[in-house]
């Protein structure tokens, strides 16, 4: 009899000592683990810079650290309920019961962690999420969570709910380029945000989880799987009813055509500009492009390039560029370095303004010369064989084809881009220098 006073002693101490560590670990550790960079400030998506067209119509938003940005970030009153429950449904059901930190999950992450030797499971709140998403560099291992523990209850203790929410849905990555749940809205539906329905909001909800695997450009079934998951959640959750769960699961989903649109406009002179903007803090950095007009020449090159794949039957011609240039301002209204700069490296190269031979692109101010000196396009020129002296040995222009067509006319040799008139007219011009 007298073991068993002595049993519940041991077990108060022990349930005390647990109890003091709890709190110790749970409201005194955290207060002294920093803030995520990224969350400094709870407005800290600055500095940025904002890119428009000459009318104001948004092209590109980048973050100091370059990350990509398309909209403003959307205060919680502006993004639909309906788009909260189904983001919360996917990813953290208990978040307005918990502190930060799901227990019950860590448990079972850390027990696959040992198990495996690896983290093969999340358990990650929405809180733990954002401290990862402004802290990506970190790897994934077990100190890492347990940082991210504390952490996430740093910033639980700092913000109430609806700050943490907030910042999140703008934070999340939805893939393709897209950050933020305004910039999803526009660039999958071209939908503000507030107009999204729940058929829209549970897809849109579905991609952060693993916006490569479930892009909808390239998996729309896993996708859209996805997004009846999180739907049933919802109905299980009591968050919407079964009127509108049979209405949104039947629903179609109109994606804008062809990939995101307004998320990337006008990327080369972006660039360029960006190489050139020393601006600090959150500006708004008005260009000359004509969106339209981008946009139109854009899709020329797309379609020219496609014609003439189908025409040849191959592709001898994979790029093009273009820039229009208003000639009595200098301004530039439209520049497209090449065709699809997002789907492959040749695609970030810039046409316009990479350094190369002008080749043929000196031809008509080489025949215009000529003809403001009297000759006319049905002047006669000679192609045939031709050779100049140089220091460096005997120089003899031909053709691409390696073939002659003796007497031809300017406007022949110009249509034809001949090499040999070319150079017989600019030696009887006087050479290169009239040129400049």
């Amino acid at each position: 009899m007298s073991e068993t006073p002595q049993r519940s002693k041991r077990w108060l101490r022990l349930c005390g000592w647990a109890g003091a560590a709890w709190l110790l670990g749970y409201f005194v550790v955290p207060a002294f683990f920093p803030m995520p960079e990224g969350l400094a400030r709870q407005d800290a998506f600055a500095p940025g810079t904002t890119y428009t067209d000459r009318e104001g119509l948004p092209l590109r938003r980048l973050l100091a650290d370059g990350d990509l940005r398309i909209d403003e970030p959307a205060a919680l009153e502006e993004i639909p309920q309906s788009l909260v429950d189904a983001t919360l449904a996917a990813e953290d059901s208990r978040f307005f019961s918990h502190g930060g930190v799901d227990f019950l999950g860590l448990v079972r992450a850390v027990r696959d962690a040992i198990w495996h030797r690896e983290f093969v499971s999340g358990a990650s709140t929405v809180t733990q999420q954002l401290v990862k998403i402004s802290s990506p560099s970190r790897a994934r291992n077990l100190t890492t969570k347990v940082i991210e523990v504390f952490t996430a209850r740093k910033v639980e203790m700092s913000w109430d709910k609806d700050d943490i929410l907030t910042a999140y849905l703008n934070r999340l990555p939805y893939g393709n380029q897209l950050t933020g749940c305004r910039a999803a809205a526009r660039g999958y539906f071209d939908k503000p945000l507030g107009d999204l329905s729940l058929a829209e909001s549970a897809f849109l909800a579905g991609l952060p989880n693993k916006p490569t695997r479930f892009n909808p450009y390239h998996n729309f079934d896993g996708a859209r799987d996805r997004q009846q998951y999180i739907l049933g959640r919802m109905r299980t959750e009591g968050w919407i009813t079964e009127a509108e769960y049979e209405a949104a699961m039947s629903e179609p989903l109109r994606l804008v055509a062809g990939g995101p649109r307004g998320e990337f406009e006008a990327p080369h002179l972006i660039e360029l500009v960006r190489r050139d903007e020393q601006r600090t803090g959150i500006v708004r950095a008005r260009t000359t492009i004509d969106l339209p007009l981008q946009r139109f020449v854009e899709g020329a090159i797309d379609a020219q390039l496609a014609a003439l794949d189908a025409q040849i039957g191959r592709r001898l011609v994979t790029q093009a560029a273009v820039v229009v240039i208003e000639n009595r301002s200098g301004e530039v209204l439209a520049l497209a370095g090449s065709r699809g700069f997002l789907d492959s490296p040749a695609g970030q190269i810039n046409g316009t303004w990479t350094p190369r031979s002008p080749g043929s692109a000196l031809k008509p101010f080489t025949y215009l010369l000529a003809l403001e000196r009297g000759q006319s396009p049905g002047s006669v020129l000679g192609d045939v064989p031709v050779e100049y002296p140089t220091p460096t040995g005997a120089y003899r222009p031909v053709n691409y084809d390696r073939s002659f067509h003796g007497p031809v006319t300017i406007r022949f040799a110009l249509a034809n881009s001949l090499n040999v008139p070319a150079v017989r007219t600019l030696e009887a011009m006087g050479g290169p220098a009239p040129l400049h």
